[in-house]
């Protein structure tokens, strides 16, 4: 496999990632072996996917629109939607295949078509898994083209900085949730505000926030007792706020906490240079494959409970095995639709 031009660090992130989504999503198999288990990880691999994107796209954003013309603006969603959308769309149709084959074509969500499936509020169990590429897609859409506009229309003076317009962003993701959780009580705040894109999208700023601190002060960078320091404080702060924080504002404002766990997490392995050989393969594969992972494993796993409940399963022996098998049928048809589909589409963008 070839692994250059590749940042192990980031592959790293981007790995470790996918496998916290799978192994949640596991939670309810493995419950029906162990009843009591319960999985509480201070970082979500959603999340570490969210500011892992807006590191990246964020530093893309300032690279490649730097001038205001229409060529740039157009270029880059060519590429990011190449990117994106072609396995999107092919997980929707299967899944909309698959409730008319069912006869259930009247729980289909149509709004996944426009990705308004999550923009105010959680979405519901059709192809449940699509909210975060909802954030993502709507994060596409507005945060470079306004960038663009200001480069393209505003005198050069009057322009703000990348950081002072990726704070900005931020600040007002920010004062919107404020301004909806405190005037609109809800039971379960912190499901709520864990979905729709309104409020998800300040994770993905906190990794634009991050590439432009690369941008402007990479020596930080070579700094990891900065990045390690915060990412133990933040922690810490978070750990032991249960008794001046109030239960509400809290489960409001976990995913932001989370972010910020992740913003420290990716700089500080940004400056990994390297892993052990075989380590970095799998690393490199599970980074590659992640997308494909993403989108098959949820369907996967719930077609993998519905099998074992068929069969009234109860030996945990059995049911682990059978977990354990899904798993790498999960690796297996990502590694496939990587290599037939995504891959492929991907090469042809890039010509």
């Amino acid at each position: 496999m070839q692994l250059l031009h590749r940042n192990i660090g980031l592959d790293l992130i981007r790995s470790t990632a996918i496998l916290l989504v799978v192994l949640t999503h596991s939670q309810r198999i493995l419950r029906m072996a162990f009843p009591g288990l319960r999985f509480h990880f201070p970082i979500d691999g959603v999340t570490l996917f969210f500011v892992l994107s807006g590191f990246l796209i964020g530093r893309i954003v300032f690279k490649t629109l730097p001038h205001g013309d229409w060529k740039e603006i157009s270029t880059f969603y060519k590429r990011r939607w190449w990117r994106t959308l072609p396995n999107y769309y092919l997980f929707l149709a299967l899944q909309i295949i698959a409730y008319f084959l069912m006869g259930v074509r009247e729980q289909i969500d149509w709004r996944n078509l426009a990705f308004l499936q999550n923009l105010f509020e959680p979405n519901g169990s059709f192809f449940k898994e699509s909210w975060s590429l909802a954030v993502e897609e709507w994060f596409y859409l507005l945060f470079p083209f306004i960038w663009w506009v200001w480069v393209r229309y505003l005198p050069k003076g009057q322009r703000p900085s990348f950081l002072a317009y990726s704070l900005l962003f931020l600040v007002i993701a920010w004062i919107y949730k404020y301004y909806f959780f405190s005037r609109s009580f809800v039971e379960d705040a912190e499901v709520f505000s864990r979905i729709p894109v309104v409020f998800r999208i300040s994770s993905i700023l906190w990794g634009v926030v991050l590439g432009a601190i690369h941008l402007l002060w990479p020596e930080y960078f070579k700094k990891p007792w900065i990045w390690l320091g915060l990412l133990l404080a933040s922690w810490m702060a978070w750990k032991y706020s249960g008794d001046f924080i109030h239960p509400y504002w809290r489960a409001v404002w976990v995913f932001d906490f989370k972010s910020l766990l992740s913003f420290a997490l990716i700089a500080l392995l940004f400056q990994l240079k390297s892993l052990n050989k075989q380590l970095s393969v799998w690393v490199t594969k599970l980074s590659l494959y992640s997308y494909s992972m993403y989108l098959i494993n949820l369907p996967f796993l719930a077609i993998l409970r519905w099998a074992l409940l068929k069969v009234e399963a109860q030996s945990p022996l059995l049911i682990l095995s059978v977990l354990v098998l899904g798993w790498i049928g999960i690796f297996k048809l990502s590694e496939l639709n990587y290599t037939k589909f995504e891959k492929r589409l991907t090469q042809l963008r890039d010509r």
